[in-house]
């Protein structure tokens, strides 16, 4: 899957305390995460990996997590297209 084809998940991006890098998180799809030294980074690398993700799922004839609605708690940050 190709990542201007996601789904619109929902992002959420930190920055580490410790380490000062970004992490970006996808609220449907636990588990996988991006880092970077830039939010932006962050978010593409998660993107990669979620499509990667998707991909597998959709090998295996698995349906997709669907996205959240905007107004749960923990959507931070929707990237749409």
């Amino acid at each position: 899957m190709r990542v201007q084809d996601l789904p619109p998940y929902t992002y959420r991006v930190f920055q580490d305390e410790a380490s000062g890098e970004y992490v970006a998180e996808c609220q449907e799809v636990r588990g996988l995460s991006g880092i970077g030294e830039t939010a932006p980074e962050a978010v593409a690398e998660l993107q990669e990996a979620v499509a990667g993700w998707l991909e597998v799922l959709a090998e295996q004839d698995v349906s997709f997590p669907s996205p959240e609605p905007l107004s749960t708690p923990d959507a931070a940050f929707r990237k749409t297209a």
